[in-house]
């Protein structure tokens, strides 16, 4: 099958706190808890149970990550390169949507028109970590060695999230302690 186009509307590094980071309005000031976002939920990384917001979880704790995202008009293929693979589902407001760092430090625009999406969130590497002396505050200002992040949308109906891959101890432990939350 051919490699469907797309849109690229991130690529770059972004801050990591708290192993979080957003999709959501920049003007998004009622901040649930990490348990409201995956309630009812099956994974533990993408969490998407509140309206107009999606959490992600990432690793390590505070740093930076290496990340992808792009816009599809209709499904993609799943990238087999990546390891652990979820999927939700997204609806944007009508405020305009943005890539969210934690507490909003920096923020991306992401043009998104207001619809039904689904979003495939990728990892490879989620189990690396730095090979690092926790004195020297220059690992943290670039990616973990081998870990990449890759967030794909495309327009469709709303449905239940689902794990599509899960081959790391870092996914398994953020899907027992998130994940299946009622």
């Amino acid at each position: 099958m051919a490699e469907l186009k797309y849109k690229k509307l991130f690529s770059g590094l972004i801050g990591v706190c708290y192993s979080q980071f957003y999709i959501e309005s920049e003007d998004h000031d009622d901040y649930d808890s990490c348990e409201e976002q995956f309630k009812g939920q099956n994974n533990g990384l993408c969490g998407a149970a509140t309206p107009e917001r999606i959490f992600f979880t990432a690793r390590p704790k505070d740093s930076v990550i290496d990340l992808d995202i792009n816009l599809y008009a209709e499904k993609p293929e799943v990238n087999e390169v990546y390891t652990d693979i979820v999927e939700v589902s997204f609806r944007p407001g009508e405020e305009p949507i943005f890539l969210c760092q934690w507490a909003h430090e920096e923020v991306y625009p992401l043009n998104l028109d207001n619809g039904d999406y689904r979003v495939r969130y990728s990892i490879v590497g989620l189990d690396n970590d730095y090979d690092y002396d926790e004195e020297d505050d220059e690992y943290f200002q670039k990616p973990v060695p081998g870990q990449k992040y890759l967030i794909e949308i495309w327009p469709q109906e709303k449905s239940q999230d689902q794990i599509i891959k899960q081959t790391s101890m870092e996914a398994a432990y953020w899907h027992r302690e998130w994940g299946s939350r009622k």
